[in-house]
């Protein structure tokens, strides 16, 4: 304050002596300059001159930049207002001081601290190195030293980002100045050596090192060269470790054939030098970006595959070099070449072939020269235009004149031309070449008039009867005045003779002049031929308004005003004419004003149809004026009258929105009622609290440059507006008067009657005391704001509605009209009993955890080979209403929907273990179920959440929004209460909502859930996943606008428990907030559609950080501001980075720049981008379980793009590129393009295949759950190494023919990742009976179908398996002494076991159970005995 105080006193003394200081110096010189608020960087450091005497001020001022002074310092610096603090060369800062004072540097910043030099040696250091011709900056050290630098700028560290660039630079020099190898070049043609041609290496900083002789000296590195002739070239890439050698052969014979330049199917005139492969074309001025094509042929020696590509930039800045444009083809469209003007250009043509390695290239120059044109070619006879069909581009005309003399009348296409030729000429021979010539840009067009001299013919032209006048026309419309009733006319010409009868009826004949012709011209009908017309605003006879003229309509009346409203864009017309008569609309279409016509072919008829007269009217206060022709036609006759109708427009507002005290009022129409505002209603009513000083009036207009006059006062723009109240007065009238640029336009005046009341504070006493209140205005249902704690402040005699609701209590809700005085509302809430059964949640929601992180220690699949699909099951179709949904993972299971049905599915299996019936289907099943307090929560369409039991799948409550909308937010648990947004479209509102879980009537399913409460927002919630904890529910909005690039959306920090605004920032960029919110550390992580991706801090108190908001720019590979690099992907953040998935140019094109983002969040900038083949629009799986071992993390994305590939990225801090990547070809336009994109880890094949938009989830065991387009939903493993019997059967051995019976049996599996699991109840075997073959008894694990292995995808598993060994005997049961007989000497011998007395054999006790019961016991020894004593009869 200090140093501004000093600069202001200096300032206001040499204001005061009217003086201006001037300090001597012997010469001039520069120092450098930057600045930056805390936030950006407005001005990199840049080198400034400065001249002798010249002040620091007087130096800035003429720097280019803009610096605005206020108070003798400076306060904007290119329109950026700030807090700037100054310093220069030892912490000097006043700016009337010499400019050769700055040794240096000058830094403005918003920097409160102590000066140090090392900030201005930084910065001269950074102008210094911003200027080094060596491209530095292009070495990554060096860039991003030079990005710590300005950051260092904004606030402190100044030292140490100096030291970083001074080694960054120091080691890009070391490298630049490495030792140097020989590059020998052999360049060659067919077999020839091309002497003189040029080798050209470029290093991947950008240097250029060039030489004709052959051999040149680099250092070693990674280059792309250039060999060529001039013409043609040879370019390819070269990696030089140690002296080179470099084979390179340039394209051989002609690759062009005849080149010509259309435009609208004619070549225009040009040169074409096939030896120097040059093309010189002359195109009019008048052609613009549309209209021109090229029509190249395939010379005789080009290789069959060979591209052909035009390299030019476009008028609208973008480059076309890229595209692929057709050989031999004569409608080849080179849109926006050209602008209209004398601007030409020369572009090359290429024609490229891939040999090998390397691209051969042959190129013509091709140079579209401009010549200027005439607009207006008139010649006159007599002061009569002669016709003369006259086009710009057509320079030759021959005109027969009747008289010596003609005036050539010439007007040029464009200002600054010269125009030579016109004015008098007199004709001394019977034909006389005129030229008229037209200059620009040192280009002559010239137009060359053939005239030729014939006599007049005489003719003599009667009118029908004396009320009517008679005037004849050439074909230009010229009207020929006679001489003594004869006309002179041109000998076999056409004319038009016109009869007008009272100015209003009349009648053309066309004839041809001759010598001494007489005739007489034709009778007008005296008839009014329109007997009836209607103007109406939209075609549906049940719903369209009719327009009545100010006039009134009658047959005789020619002029007629419509007033129109400034909102209708469309105008229907009937007319009833009189017999034979058609109706003709005529008028000039607001789009191009070019003349247009519409017949009306409908009578007028309430219930009839109606014509639409296209572009007649646009939105606006634009008048109009439409001509309606009644004409006939009988004898070579026209009979014709005409009716003018002049359109002006009704000037409204588009909306309107009073507030009192900041609060939004209530519309009501003129008898109270509820209304909303629209533009053709005109008066309206609202309430206020007497004693209110002021109304706050803020609208929008329907069209541009209106103004409004508010109680007789003008305001220009649509900006808020104050009008006045006088307390004293119980009601008072505002005139809002909307006035349009337009002289014709009609003003619409607005009434607001303003009633006034004094309020009552109503306090709603709640128990338990905990409970929310939310009450809302049931006229308008806007939500009412508390004065203070839960007291409101009402307006007697309004109706309220009450929503009471707290967790684990029966909600409450009624209407409430407000007493005349204060009162106390007590509501009691009933608490509830029936907690649900409480289960284990691996991922209850859409992300692992409240922060809505992604980071997991899980095992997953690091490898293709060692992953494999598991199981596929489809529960749905595509990706609509009947889709699958995205999964979670409760209790072992995973938890889904499709259609109108929740399901319970097997995670080890697939298999679905239990269903749900759903109240309706969702909207797409872009979104997961949440698990919470035992139960289940879904998104439906129309705006419903629906609840179930989790371990029943039976309904618990429903919540259905009054918006409604399409569920597309996820649902968010914290603390008893779940989150969630819906979606209405673009530009419409819909709610954020808060609901209590609890079951609030067990016993039924279908209970309909209280808001806790609801939030509004244009445009709505979209994937906004909130983070939510105790002090804030911190959530994204859409940006309320159409489009990606138009609105600017909001991060909002909702009070969770009342949902009131705590807290909300505007993003400075268009795009929508698209992603969930990604907490760490005290920081709110997200994405926008706009391509970027954003931070802010978040206080304890639940608000953001003040100025903490940072904005990342995304990248796609291309800078097109259209098609940004947006993101919908919530980040997953782990040690200081950040992933996250970018869309390419083209959403759903392949290779368009799509890739997945790492993001260094200490330096805050990209680490690296790696491609994909789909935009990995969905969110990471970051897994930790290889860190210790490898030092990296394992990021996980889907593509979203046919097939859905499963991408895999090794990670760790400090890396700037991928460790791994996997080259993906695409043939697009012909050409064959390569790409290095992230590894895929799997391909869905088959069925399976679809795009993807499911963020991939996991359990303990590593195993990725998923689903995609294809409505399957999947299980990624790792794969099985062994299936081990960890217990035997009870059963073992067997008899042939038994059945195999497994109890007792355990069988665990062993994942390539060390998980293992208890895969018992999951094994198959053969249920066929036992034979003696089975002893080797297989058990099969059967849930693996395919993985990506050696390079391909959808490679078939093998079925783990392990084989049992079992005892089958093949004697018959009861046979214990094995001799072929049953008898009762085997039942003896079961008895002598049973006894003790004897001991059996494993395969005689297997005979000895003859019943299968398990035992050897007495009863098998009595059933053999009995069966021994039947059979032998005894």
């Amino acid at each position: 304050m200090k140093k501004r105080m000093l600069s202001l006193l200096l300032a206001l003394v040499l204001a005061l002596a009217g003086l201006t200081p001037v300090y001597a110096a012997p010469d001039g010189g520069t120092f450098y300059l930057t600045a930056s608020t805390a936030e950006r960087t407005l001005i990199e450091p840049v080198e400034i001159p400065y001249t002798a005497g010249q002040t620091v001020l007087q130096a800035l001022q003429g720097s280019g930049y803009a610096f605005e002074l206020s108070g003798g310092f400076v306060t904007a610096i290119d329109g950026q207002a700030g807090n700037y603090t100054v310093f220069y060369d030892g912490g000097a800062y006043a700016l009337d001081a010499p400019a050769s004072e700055v040794k240096t540097a000058i830094v403005f910043s918003e920097y409160t601290g102590a000066y140090d030099d090392a900030q201005t040696r930084l910065a001269a250091l950074m102008g210094r190195c911003r200027a080094m011709t060596n491209n530095v900056l292009h070495y990554k050290p060096a860039a991003d030293a030079y990005a710590d630098g300005l950051a260092a700028l904004r606030s402190s560290g100044w030292a140490a980002a100096c030291t970083a660039l001074e080694a960054s630079i120091a080691a890009y020099e070391a490298i630049l100045n490495g030792p140097q190898y020989t590059v020998t070049a052999a360049i060659t043609r067919g077999d020839a050596a091309v002497p003189g041609a040029r080798l050209t290496l470029t290093d991947s900083y950008g240097n250029v090192t060039s030489t004709t002789s052959g051999t040149l000296r680099v250092v070693a590195g990674d280059y792309t060269f250039t060999a060529s002739d001039g013409s043609d070239r040879t370019e390819g890439k070269l990696t030089v470790t140690g002296d080179t050698a470099l084979d390179a052969v340039l394209p051989n014979g002609e690759w062009f054939g005849a080149i010509q330049i259309m435009y609208g199917g004619a070549a225009l005139p040009g040169t074409q030098d096939a030896a120097a492969r040059t093309l010189v074309c002359d195109v009019p001025d008048m052609v613009g970006k549309t209209g021109l094509c090229l029509y190249a042929k395939r010379g005789a020696d080009i290789p069959a595959n060979a591209r052909l590509r035009t390299i030019f930039v476009d008028v609208n800045g973008n480059d076309c070099s890229h595209i692929s444009r057709e050989w031999d083809d004569p409608r080849v469209s080179l849109f926006r070449i050209l602008d209209t003007g004398m601007e030409g250009r020369t572009f090359a043509l290429e024609a490229r072939y891939n040999a090998g390695d390397c691209t051969q290239i042959q190129s013509y120059a091709v140079t579209l020269r401009r010549t200027p044109t005439l607009s207006r070619l008139a010649v006159t006879v007599d002061g009569v235009v002669q016709p003369m069909e006259f086009a710009p581009d057509q320079t030759n005309y021959t005109l027969p004149v009747i008289d010596d003399t003609v005036v050539v009348e010439a007007a040029p296409y464009d200002g600054g031309y010269t125009v030579a030729g016109s004015g008098t000429v007199r004709l001394t021979a019977e034909k006389q070449d005129h030229t008229v010539s037209v200059t620009a840009g040192g280009r002559t067009t010239v137009y060359t008039l053939h005239l030729q001299r014939v006599e007049a013919v005489s003719a003599r032209i009667a009118a029908p009867s004396a009320d009517t006048a008679v005037c004849v026309t050439n074909a230009a419309g010229a009207e020929i005045t006679p001489t003594d009733g004869v006309y002179r006319l041109l000998p076999g010409a056409s004319y038009t003779c016109t009869a007008v009868v009272g100015g209003v009826y009349r009648a053309d004949r066309v004839f041809t002049a001759s010598a001494g012709l007489s005739m007489t011209a034709p009778q007008p009908e005296r008839l009014d031929a329109l007997t009836a017309l209607a103007l109406y605003d939209s075609a549906p006879a049940a719903t369209r308004k009719t327009h009545d003229s100010a006039e009134g309509f009658s047959p005789d009346r020619r002029t007629l005003t419509y007033t129109i409203p400034d909102n209708q864009q469309r105008l229907y017309m009937q007319a009833t004419v009189a017999s034979g008569y058609t109706a003709t609309a005529n008028y000039y279409k607001t789009s191009t004003g070019r003349a247009a016509s519409v017949v009306i072919k409908y009578p007028v008829s309430d219930a009839g149809s109606a014509v639409m007269v296209g572009q007649c009217v646009a939105t606006g206060d634009g008048s109009q004026t439409v001509t309606v022709r009644l004409s006939k036609t009988a004898a070579g006759v026209e009979y014709y009258q005409e009716h003018t109708l002049h359109l002006v427009r009704r000037t409204q507002l588009k909306t309107m929105t009073l507030r009192a005290d900041g609060e939004e009022l209530r519309l009501c129409d003129a008898s109270g009622a509820l209304c909303t505002f629209r533009s053709e209603t005109t008066a309206y009513t609202v309430t206020v609290p007497k004693g209110l000083t002021a109304l706050s009036v803020a609208g929008t207009f329907v069209g541009s440059g209106y103004t409004a006059e508010v109680n007789g006062i003008r305001y220009d723009g649509s900006a808020d507006v104050e009008a006045t109240l006088d307390p004293a007065k119980d009601s008072e009238t505002v005139t809002i008067r909307v006035c349009g640029a337009d002289s014709a336009a009609v003003p619409t005046a607005y009434t607001v009657t303003v009633r006034k009341q004094a309020p009552v504070n109503v306090t709603f006493a709640a128990d338990p005391a905990d409970a929310t209140v939310f009450l809302t205005d049931t006229r308008s249902g806007k939500r009412i704001a508390p004065t203070h704690d839960n007291v409101w402040s009402l307006m007697p005699g309004v109706t309220y509605r009450y929503t009471v609701t707290c967790h684990g209590c029966a909600g409450a809700s009624a209407d409430y009209t407000a007493p005349d005085t204060d009162t106390v509302v007590p509501i009691r809430l009933t608490r509830v009993a029936g907690e649900k059964q409480m289960l284990d949640a691996a991922w209850p929601s859409f992300r692992a955890n409240g922060s809505n992180n992604g980071v997991v220690n899980a095992p997953v699949p690091a490898s293709g080979e060692q992953a494999m699909l598991s199981w596929a099951t489809q529960l749905g179709e595509g990706y609509g209403a009947d889709a699958c949904g995205c999964p979670i993972l409760v209790d072992g299971c995973l938890y889904t929907y499709a259609r109108s049905t929740l399901y319970k599915v097997d995670a080890v299996s697939g298999q679905v273990l239990a269903t749900g019936a759903m109240d309706h289907s969702s909207s797409f099943a872009i979104n997961t179920p949440t698990y919470a307090e035992g139960m289940i929560f879904v998104g439906l369409s129309d705006g419903t959440i629906q609840a179930f039991d989790a371990v029943t799948l039976r309904s618990v409550w429903i919540y259905r929004d009054p918006l409604k909308g399409q569920p597309n937010s996820p649902i968010v648990y914290h603390d008893g209460y779940i989150y969630t947004g819906f979606w209405n479209g673009e530009e419409k509102d819909a709610n954020y909502v808060c609901l209590s879980v609890t079951d609030e009537d067990p016993t039924r399913g279908d209970e309909a859930k209280l808001a806790t409460w609801t939030y509004t927002s244009k445009g709505g919630f979209y994937w906004a996943g909130a983070y939510v904890c105790d002090t804030a529910v911190v959530v994204p909005t859409d940006d309320g606008a159409n489009g990606y690039v138009t609105g600017h959306a909001r991060l909002l920090s909702l009070s969770p428990k009342t949902g009131f605004l705590q807290d909300a920032v505007t993003m400075a960029e268009p795009g929508d907030l698209r992603s969930a919110v990604t907490y760490d550390n005290g920081q709110c992580y997200f994405t926008s559609k706009g391509g970027y991706f954003y931070r802010i801090g978040l206080r304890g108190d639940g608000t953001f950080e003040p100025g903490s908001l940072r904005g990342l720019k995304l990248y796609n590979y291309a800078n097109d501001a259209a098609n940004p690099a947006m993101s919908t992907s919530t980040p997953t953040v782990y040690n200081g980075r950040a992933y996250v998935g970018v869309s390419g140019v083209g959403q759903f094109k392949a290779y368009s720049g799509h890739n997945i983002t790492v993001i260094d969040l200490t330096s805050w900038r990209i680490a690296y981008t790696v491609r994909t083949q789909g935009y990995p629009q969905t969110s990471a799986l970051l897994t930790t379980a290889y860190e210790a071992e490898t030092g990296c993390v394992y990021v996980y994305f889907f593509d979203n793009f046919t097939p859905g590939k499963l991408r895999l990225l090794r990670d760790q801090p400090g890396q700037t590129a991928p460790d791994v990547t996997t080259p993906e070809t695409i043939v697009a336009g012909g050409q064959t393009v390569t790409y290095d994109t992230a590894p895929v880890l799997f391909t869905p094949s088959g069925a399976q295949q679809q795009y993807a938009i499911c963020s991939p989830i996991t359990d303990e065991s590593g195993t990725i759950y998923f689903k995609n387009d294809s409505a399957f939903l999947m299980a990624l493993t790792s794969t099985i190494t062994k299936l081990e019997i960890t217990a035997a059967p009870d059963k073992t051995a067997y008899r042939e023919g038994e059945s195999f019976d497994p109890a007792g049996m355990q069988i665990t599996a062993h994942y390539a990742n060390g998980y293992t699991r208890d895969v018992t109840k999951y094994v198959t075997w053969s249920t066929a009976p036992l034979t003696a073959a089975d002893t080797r008894f297989r058990l099969e694990f059967p849930y693996a179908m395919y993985q990506n292995a050696d390079g391909k995808t959808g490679v078939a598993c093998v079925k783990p398996s392990v084989m049992l060994s079992l005892t089958i005997s093949a004697l018959a049961a009861g046979d214990v002494n094995g001799d072929g007989v049953v008898d009762d000497v085997d039942a003896a011998l079961i008895y002598g076991y049973v006894n003790g007395r004897l001991t059996l054999t494993d395969e005689q006790l297997l005979r000895a159970d003859v019943n299968v019961d398990g035992l050897v016991d007495q009863n098998d020894a009595a059933q053999i005995y009995a069966a021994y004593l039947t059979d032998t009869g005894r």
